[in-house]
């Protein structure tokens, strides 16, 4: 079981996600209003009522420090659905190739969800 240390609310994704998109913007405009939807989708989504259900999933004893926050992981499978991909591991690849979707999710760019998922390994 790994080990969550905080749980990130929805203010502090907020004030990690707007200075970056805006800076996307500058740098990939049209990947940002590639995902507009998204980002008004992400934008809205409050997460923090569900940090008592998952925080339930993780150690505060015990365990490696949880890679990716709890409400990033269900956020990014949120957005993994409203785009219509069921495949985790086609949206890996996309969040591979997007920053703006990485960010978006709760991600840096540079360090988005692998092959392996919440534990599962998933092929291909």
């Amino acid at each position: 079981m790994a080990a969550l240390d905080h749980f990130r609310t929805h203010e502090e994704y907020l004030s990690f996600m707007a200075p970056r998109i805006n800076n996307l913007f500058r740098e990939k405009p049209g990947q940002v209003l590639f995902y507009l939807d998204c980002a008004l989708k992400a934008f809205v989504l409050n997460l923090d009522r569900a940090s008592e259900i998952l925080q339930n999933c993780f150690s505060n004893d015990f365990g490696r420090p949880a890679d990716f926050n709890p409400a990033d992981m269900l956020r990014s499978l949120v957005l993994m659905v409203a785009l219509g991909i069921t495949s985790i591991p086609t949206w890996v690849q996309k969040l591979r190739y997007s920053d703006a979707l990485a960010v978006l999710c709760g991600f840096e760019p540079l360090f988005t969800i692998s092959g392996t998922v919440c534990g599962w390994k998933i092929n291909g």
